[in-house]
């Protein structure tokens, strides 16, 4: 019996050490998610490559059929810079991305809005208005015969 009661005492005292161990852990790392969260919001990032829009003064034949971007906002989306990575992988501003890539904005907004319409609707025909209009809002021209 003696020996039930000292198990029990260990096991009660394992179990409040192991609470005051894991507790700070714990709010540590509710804390870095809430964090995390509240940054996701306001810095933001568009980073990829595109074969259908190109900034102005762009020449295919010189500088390629395939332009890629990486654009920043750190104040949630009202402001926008292109940026590109320096030798030391930071992040170097170029500008400010509505004047060096006109546009850019409208035709990410528009593949994100036709990618989420083909997710939820399927595949777009020539009588799917709705979709025709994705399309377009996306940068593609649409010929209806």
């Amino acid at each position: 019996m003696k020996g039930l009661l000292i198990i029990s005492l260990v096991l009660g005292l394992t179990i409040i050490a192991l609470g005051l161990y894991t507790a700070p852990k714990l709010r540590d790392y509710e804390y870095m998610l809430k964090r995390q969260e509240e940054q996701s919001k306001i810095n933001l990032r568009h980073q990829g490559g595109t074969s259908v829009y190109f900034p102005p003064n762009w020449d295919k034949e010189k500088d390629g059929k395939f332009f890629n971007y990486m654009i920043h906002s750190w104040d949630g989306g009202k402001n926008w810079y292109a940026t590109e990575y320096d030798d030391e992988w930071g992040i170097k501003i170029l500008g400010d991305a509505k004047v060096l890539y006109p546009d850019l904005l409208e035709y990410i907004n528009g593949m994100k809005q036709l990618t989420d319409y083909v997710e939820k609707n399927g595949s777009i025909d020539g009588t799917d208005s709705a979709g025709i209009k994705a399309l377009e809002n996306a940068g593609f021209t649409v010929v209806t015969k």
